[in-house]
């Protein structure tokens, strides 16, 4: 799992503002030994060194004990590591949460209006989903200062987690007002946006955002997700561009960029992306769907049958994939047209692969009718055996059946090994000329799966054969 440096940076910036006064209070009382101290924890913090800050900061407490600003930033310290841990529910984490929470309560004890002790506290109950305990905690935050823009921002996280999305954007709007240079109330207003499809509202807060330096590859993911629902396929790919600079390995982006791309007719570069997410996440339908089209488009109809039929695999209730799969093996000699305008002609090899596919379905779908039946005349010679039957009316049911079940069984020999014999055919003709590889994995699966049914359909006629034999009247 990617660590979020986002949601650090806006946990920082949670509990940072509240904090700053009170630590300034106590440093005015320190030996010039403490101040260098306090100077180096807080150094430290920024560097996101928390091993250090807890250091520096428990070697003020030995010296401070009451120091009431001093436990509240540990128990920042505390509270961070534990956020940049890739697991939060982990037993390391759990102990980092703990030890925050003990040391915004001895915070609390020794001051109880340390608000940022509170917002301390607050976070921690919020991650335990304690929501209610968390509001609680900031609105008596909010309360003591009225102007923590910190408190109300954490306050609308615990309401919206708790449905409260009236009283969740009220203090979100609170918290921008009162400091309009801190990006995360922009993000988590702009994420909220998204999630209700309001799509200016989504642009214009996560655009703030980033204007104040927190363009990380969620904001840029999101807002170009949002370009590309309002028409701007340009802005988008700048966008989800930027985002997999930052994240790279999230099959996500580059499905949104595949989007992207389709919509301005760049089919090169969507056949590049879609590549790409189904290397990173090789059961997703839609990747292939996307993949098909765009290869359709670059006239080259024979790969993109071979990924609508891979998509439907995958997703046997894919409309997109099924019709457009259709649609190409009723007009196996034009595709959809080229970006000129001009119908794009596809190759004797499209014309061959649409015609071998469409054979081939047929053959698959009466080999299908023919098990059905076998299936059911076996469960119908069960329950008769199972209501009663015996002796000779037993014996006459299963030779009945078996002289039913047998030309069945002919039946698929025979259509199975007109597939096997079609499938090497159509290798053999293109074998010299060089089979596309999805053609040639379609033709392949198909050869096997043939193989396979031909062994078993083999062994099913003995074992009927000799049910007849066994049982002739």
């Amino acid at each position: 799992m990617k660590l979020d440096h986002q949601a650090i940076l806006r946990a920082i910036w949670t509990i940072s503002a509240a904090s700053a006064c009170i630590l300034a209070l106590s440093v005015a009382a320190f030996s010039q030994p403490g101040d260098k101290l306090s100077a180096a924890a807080k150094a430290d913090f920024q560097k996101g060194s928390y091993a250090a800050c807890f250091e520096e900061y428990s070697a003020l407490i030995s010296t401070q004990p009451k120091n009431s600003g001093h436990f509240a930033e540990r128990a920042r310290c505390h509270l961070l590591n534990a956020l940049t841990l890739s697991d939060k529910r982990d037993a390391q984490a759990a102990s980092e949460f703990g030890a925050a929470r003990a040391d915004a309560a001895v915070a609390i004890r020794l001051d109880a209006k340390n608000t940022s002790a509170l917002i301390v506290r607050a976070v921690v109950k919020s991650n335990n989903s304690d929501e209610a305990g968390a509001i609680e905690d900031l609105t008596l935050a909010i309360s003591i200062d009225p102007q923590s823009a910190k408190a109300y921002y954490n306050r609308a996280k615990s309401k919206l987690r708790s449905g409260d999305t009236t009283g969740a954007l009220s203090d979100l709007d609170r918290a921008i007002g009162i400091d309009p240079k801190a990006p995360a109330p922009y993000i988590e207003r702009g994420l909220f946006a998204f999630k209700h499809k309001d799509l200016p509202r989504v642009i214009a807060d996560l655009s703030r955002a980033i204007e104040l330096g927190a363009g990380s590859a969620t904001v840029f993911s999101y807002r170009g997700r949002a370009y590309l629902g309002a028409g701007k396929a340009a802005e988008a790919i700048a966008d989800l561009s930027e985002a997999i600079k930052l994240y790279p390995n999230s099959p996500e982006l580059y499905f949104y960029r595949t989007k992207a791309y389709k919509k301005l007719g760049k089919w090169d570069e969507a056949v590049s992306d879609s590549t790409q997410v189904i290397h990173m996440a090789p059961n997703t339908a839609q990747a292939y769907v996307d993949r098909g089209e765009s290869l359709v488009q670059l006239r080259r109809a024979i790969e993109g049958i071979a990924d609508f039929n891979k998509a439907l695999e995958l997703d046997p209730d894919n409309r997109v994939a099924a019709s457009t799969l259709e649609k190409l093996r009723k007009d196996r000699s034009e595709v959809p047209t080229s970006n000129s305008g001009l119908p794009a002609r596809s190759s004797s090899l499209d014309a061959d692969f649409a015609a071998y596919l469409a054979e081939t379905d047929k053959l698959k779908n009466e080999i299908g009718r023919a098990v059905s039946t076998i299936d059911s005349l076996s469960s119908a010679l069960t329950k008769e055996i199972d209501a009663g039957a015996r002796g000779g009316s037993a014996r006459t049911a299963a030779f009945r059946t078996a002289d039913q079940v047998l030309p069945l069984i002919e039946t698929c020999l025979d259509k199975v090994s007109m597939i096997i014999a079609i499938s090497n055919a159509f290798s053999i003709k293109y074998e010299k000329a060089g089979i596309p590889q999805p053609v040639m994995s379609v033709v392949q699966k198909r050869t096997q799966d043939s193989v396979s049914f031909l062994n078993s359909i083999v062994d099913d006629k003995k074992h009927w054969q000799k049910i007849r034999t066994d049982s002739r009247p």
